[in-house]
């Protein structure tokens, strides 16, 4: 079925290599669900002792090495790097290379080669030929369990439907390594991780009035660096974030319970209801009354 499965007992190394014929990827890219993100190859090593690739000329697709075990190595432009246990390594296309396992602590890795034209919008390495990015151990389990629904469903055979589905779950796959909430904590440095700090502070503050100089004092950093990192996190001024949390939970209220637009402006630090209307209708794009009244779920 196009799938390699090995067990080579004197290595206690288990292999799994599904190679999609180019030509069925071709047929399948026809479909509208399937034209903009897609693999070629997909597999596992296991205790991978001895394993190494060298691409003299790149690959055509982006390379994701996923180590869930032991260490390897990546070798680009003479410069050798170790790759650890929860690290992804990313390989963009046509960049010439070298990896491997290590012979000490031989790892143990969940691989893949993607394309499509959705593919750059889950990382941001455009400008990297490759990166070391720190995947927290906790969602070790999901990515396994979706890389295993993939084995599954190939081991049946390859036809359009099982690659369909499978591609959607590769989408699920990208958004845990590159777009899922703090998926980099690992590598943030601390001032970063402040960051993370300052939004729960933000969330237990709801009902208060904080300024850019409070939340600063409270990260421990001067106004301007402070936004100045908010923003790389997160996309929005501090101020801005922080007013979208409030009409986030403004929208619990009008959910469930029987809150006045007033009181509810009143429980989130705004004395004046005409400024938290319109700061609603803002963010919201209608009105706290038409929000309430309109049909959800």
């Amino acid at each position: 079925m196009g799938v390699q499965l090995k067990q080579i007992n004197k290595n206690k190394q288990t292999e799994r290599i599904y190679v999609i014929p180019e030509t069925l990827i071709n047929e399948v890219k026809e479909h509208p669900l399937a034209d903009s993100l897609y693999f070629s190859d997909v597999g596992c090593f296991e205790n991978a002792v001895n394993h190494s690739r060298e691409r003299l000329n790149g690959c055509e697709q982006v390379i994701l090495i996923y180590c869930i075990r032991g260490t390897g190595y990546y070798i680009e432009h003479g410069h050798k790097k170790t790759v650890t246990q929860n690290t992804l390594l990313f390989i963009s296309e046509n960049t010439p290379h070298l990896y491997g396992s290590s012979k000490d602590d031989p790892w143990s890795i969940l691989w893949i080669h993607v394309n499509g034209l959705k593919l750059s919008h889950y990382y941001p390495y455009q400008q990297q030929t490759t990166a070391l990015i720190p995947v927290p151990f906790e969602k070790l389990n999901n990515i396994r369990i979706l890389y295993e629904e993939i084995f599954e469903l190939l081991e049946q055979g390859f036809h359009i439907d099982s690659l369909l589905y499978s591609y959607q779950i590769l989408a699920h796959i990208l958004g845990l390594f590159f777009l899922a909430p703090n998926y980099n904590k690992l590598s943030m440095k601390e001032s970063d991780s402040s960051i993370n700090s300052s939004i729960e502070y933000m969330v237990e503050s709801l009902h208060k009035n904080l300024t850019l100089e409070e939340l600063a004092r409270h990260s421990k950093l001067s106004p301007a660096y402070y936004s100045y990192l908010f923003k790389q996190n997160t996309g929005y001024s501090p101020i801005n974030y922080f007013l979208r949390l409030k009409v986030q939970k403004a929208c619990t209220y009008l959910d469930i319970s029987n809150l006045l637009v007033s009181e509810i402006a009143e429980n989130l630090g705004i004395s004046d209801s005409f400024y938290f209307s319109r700061l609603f209708h803002k963010i919201m794009g209608m009105s706290p009354t038409d929000y309430r009244k309109k049909l959800k779920g």
